[in-house]
């Protein structure tokens, strides 16, 4: 029951509330492998890598396991460790992507371009219809010199994520040393556009989690304030919406 609600509490973006219930909850891998993920969600990148790796004792033939430390590891600042983990996973399921995927990445950050972008390919293959592979994949192909191959998989990422920042960016770059000026600059003001959409929504998001505050200690004039603010910075966040109504009632 501990591992259910905390894996609930974990996708809803409380991992605090995650770890709490874990760390009471029987020490089997499924349970490692939440509590894992949710060090790393709460930036506690030394604890995710002693989790994973008790993941992977428990369980060394398993893919994923192998995976997840890759991941922590990189993340503590160990890449050497977290491209054996993810050489581990790829030969123990050839077929898992994101493995390939962040031993790509990993590979890019030694600097071994080559090798990464033969690893991008085969993320890309495996799961065509992920945004970020493909994203990959665009700008390794770009790296390599292929301005039309990095173009069609960015192009292809965008049409699956228009919002996809990182995707967009690296299209205008392309775009640019492909010598089409005008598309490159209407992808970067894209770019431009995007950027400034996530910090409103980032800042209605923060007003609105204030607003909360207020309204449980019942001071609803602060409340409907916050909630005024965030709607008028984003007003398709419709949860700005309902709060400020609710403070409207009192």
């Amino acid at each position: 029951a501990r591992r259910y609600l905390a894996a609930v509490l974990l996708e809803s973006g409380d991992a605090s509330g995650a770890i709490e219930q874990l760390q009471a909850a029987p020490r089997d891998a499924p349970a490692l492998r939440l509590l894992g993920r949710a060090f790393l969600q709460t930036g506690q990148t030394s604890e995710a890598v002693r989790t994973f790796r008790a993941g992977v004792a428990a369980q060394p033939g398993d893919a994923e396991a192998h995976y997840y430390l890759g991941i922590a590891l990189g993340q503590d600042g160990d890449l050497t460790s977290a491209l054996e983990e993810f050489r581990r996973s790829v030969s123990l399921k050839p077929g898992f992507g994101p493995a390939h995927q962040s031993l790509g990445a990993a590979l890019r950050r030694k600097g071994d371009e080559e090798a990464a972008l033969a690893e991008f390919r085969t993320a890309a293959r495996l799961m065509p219809t992920n945004p970020l592979a493909l994203a990959d994949l665009g700008q390794a192909l770009m790296n390599a010199g292929d301005l039309s191959g990095s173009v069609t998989a960015l192009r292809s990422a965008l049409t699956i994520d228009p919002a996809l920042e990182r995707a967009r960016y690296t299209l205008g770059l392309a775009l640019r040393k492909r010598g089409e000026s005008a598309e490159a600059g209407a992808a970067m003001k894209d770019v431009a556009r995007l950027h400034q959409s996530r910090v409103e929504l980032a800042q209605s998001k923060k007003l609105i989690l204030e607003g909360e505050d207020f309204l449980k200690r019942k001071d609803w004039e602060q409340a409907r304030e916050r909630f005024e603010r965030a709607v008028e910075i984003s007003p398709e966040e419709p949860s700005g919406r309902y709060y400020l109504a609710l403070s409207l009632e009192k």
